[in-house]
């Protein structure tokens, strides 16, 4: 994989699940431990990306590393090696190693089809020579072993892509017509455009031109559309607005400085919220520019650790710490609070993206009492043990810098910008109406979406139309599975997050949809299937059912997320408003 940081953002392409790592170290220092930072990095990256894979270590002829103290913190290094790679014999005994731990692999031993395994083969035959194939490609192959079935095809595909065989996004609108079957393909594609002098010197701006001067290879000739996608997915880089002919922008390329234009733009009264991160993914804030770019109307004000994101005449400044330990969010305008639960609904996502992230992330609230509120380095309270506190029905919390109880409802709910004539505590919010209450039910693989989609129905809950739950409103302790049923038999709207994962999750098929529908038949509340990712859902009791997007498109196959929420989120509106004047 290439090593240096440019690179780090393509690591998803091939980073797979269930896999055996092997790291080699050629580095001239020695005695390693778990603190160095390249070390470190691969093994976190690893750990997150390949879930906790296992992984070797291979020295070439080093004088030591503290493998305890590594394997005490990354407890999927199996085991450590040492050889001088100018021999010949060097890697001996890790090439007999490697054998073993392989099949230690979860899937490996596992039954599969014959005909599975022969198609398998011949896709990796087909690989040394041949970059891709169509979708229609893939079907030829499957329909020589196996008698045509586009659903079970499809669910190979879906397996050998997770097998890291292939690159197959059947969920995208234009990519699923693509077999990618060599990643290195996917990745140098990436890499000419990251490289190159002219796209740096334009601060990661490229346009169709540069992409036939740097793919001009007839490997790539045909395929830009696809590859400009590719990037766009992996959010390395998005389309800029209002650009004839069209402009791209990579964030990483962007300068390392914050513009002159931001400096000195923090002020006291500012709504701020802190991720602090025991490690912080690589290139993170680029990634959530990308995704949330529609709220970037200046561009030009961002740099390669930061950001600032527009909503009308409110704004939201992302940056990473000085440490880079922490990603912090400062916002100011009338319309503040919708604008830091968009931006940090997708950060969550982001995180929840990552296998085990969310552990190593703290979410932070700053104190709001009067001497903090004056401040831009006020005290801050970390958002979970505030959550604790509420469900013990504890009123306050003491502030370390002035020792003043501090309302932690005030501190959960949000507060208004403009502060009271008093100079005091910033008012607090007047209840709102709580509307109809949702209740959402969805797979855990797909909590990214269900982020996405409550980040798009701030407007309706903040108009007091719809009160959201879902299941991490739960408190440490609860009663998980009597808290979702009452939750359930409470709902006015019950959304089904529907793709192949919701579909085989056992609790959601026996409880939750059962439920839904029984309620939904009896007139006491309305099911709504919301589809993410395509699958073969109208078998199920929910089929008779109109789902969303209206189309019929899955949410993940739009070229914009955003604008297949916008349509849900409208759609969801309307019925409320149909449903209120009956």
């Amino acid at each position: 994989f290439g090593g240096q940081e440019i690179y780090h953002a393509t690591h998803q392409f091939f980073l797979t699940k269930r896999s055996l790592y092997i790291l080699l170290d050629d580095t001239k220092k020695d005695n390693k431990t778990v603190q160095d930072e390249g070390f470190k990095y691969w093994l976190e990256v690893i750990d997150l990306l390949g879930g906790h894979s296992p992984v070797l270590i291979f020295q070439n002829e080093k004088a030591g590393i503290d493998i305890a103290g590594i394997k005490g913190r990354f407890d999927n290094v199996e085991g450590r090696y040492r050889g001088n790679l100018e021999q010949p014999d060097a890697a001996t005994e890790i090439k007999d190693a490697i054998p073993f731990y392989v099949r230690q692999l979860p899937h490996i031993g596992q039954a599969l089809p014959k005909k599975w395994i022969n198609i398998r083969k011949e896709i990796e035959e087909l690989a040394k020579s041949t970059a891709y194939i169509s979708q229609d490609g893939y079907y030829d192959i499957y329909k020589k072993h196996l008698e045509f079935d586009r659903v079970k095809a499809l669910r190979l595909s879906r397996y050998l892509h997770d097998l890291g065989v292939f690159l197959h996004f059947q969920d995208d609108a234009l990519l699923r017509y693509t077999v990618i079957l060599q990643n290195t393909w996917a990745t140098e594609a990436v890499f000419k455009i990251l490289d190159d002098e002219v796209v740096k010197g334009k601060l990661g701006r490229f346009d169709e031109t540069d992409c036939q001067r740097l793919w001009a290879d007839t490997v790539y000739a045909d395929k830009h559309p696809e590859l400009l996608q590719l990037m766009v997915k992996f959010e390395i880089a998005y389309k800029l607005a209002d650009t004839a002919p069209p402009v791209w922008l990579a964030p990483q390329l962007l300068q390392p400085s914050k513009p002159e234009g931001l400096e000195g733009w923090e002020m006291p009264g500012d709504l701020e919220l802190r991720y602090h991160y025991d490690f912080l993914p690589k290139g993170l804030v680029n990634r959530l520019m990308v995704r949330k770019h529609r709220h970037v109307q200046q561009p030009e004000l961002g740099w390669k650790n930061g950001v600032l994101f527009e909503l009308g005449s409110t704004q939201l400044l992302v940056q990473l710490s000085v440490k880079g330990d922490e990603i912090i969010l400062r916002t100011r305008g009338p319309q503040c609070k919708e604008l830091v639960s968009i931006i940090s609904a997708d950060l969550d996502a982001l995180n929840d993206s990552f296998s085990g992230l969310s552990e190593k992330v703290t979410k932070k609230i700053p104190c709001i009492c009067e001497v903090c509120s004056k401040s831009t380095t006020p005290e801050f309270y970390d958002y979970e043990e505030l959550i604790r506190r509420r469900g013990l029905n504890k009123a306050t919390i003491e502030c370390r810098a002035s020792f003043a109880d501090v309302p932690v409802i005030a501190l959960l709910e949000g507060f208004q910008a403009d502060k009271d004539k008093a100079g005091g505590l910033p008012e607090v919010k007047r209840e709102k109406p709580t509307g109809k209450k949702a209740f959402f039910s969805y797979s855990k693989q797909d909590r990214e979406f269900l982020q996405q989609f409550l980040g798009h129905l701030i407007g309706l809950q903040e108009g007091g139309k719809i009160s959201p739950w879902e299941d991490q409103q739960i408190l440490p302790g609860g009663e998980w599975d009597e808290e979702i049923r009452n939750e359930l038999a409470t709902a006015d709207i019950i959304f089904l997050l529907v793709s192949s994962d919701f579909l085989n999750t056992k609790y959601i098929r026996e409880v939750e949809i059962k439920e839904a529908m029984k309620r939904h038949d009896n007139g006491d509340a309305r099911v709504i299937p919301i589809i993410l990712r395509s699958c073969n859902w109208k078998g199920m009791p929910f089929g008779k059912l109109n789902g969303l997007p209206r189309n019929g498109e899955p949410v993940a196959s739009f070229p914009d997320r955003d604008q297949a929420w916008t349509e849900v989120v409208k759609e969801i509106e309307a019925l409320i408003e149909l449903k209120s004047n009956e």
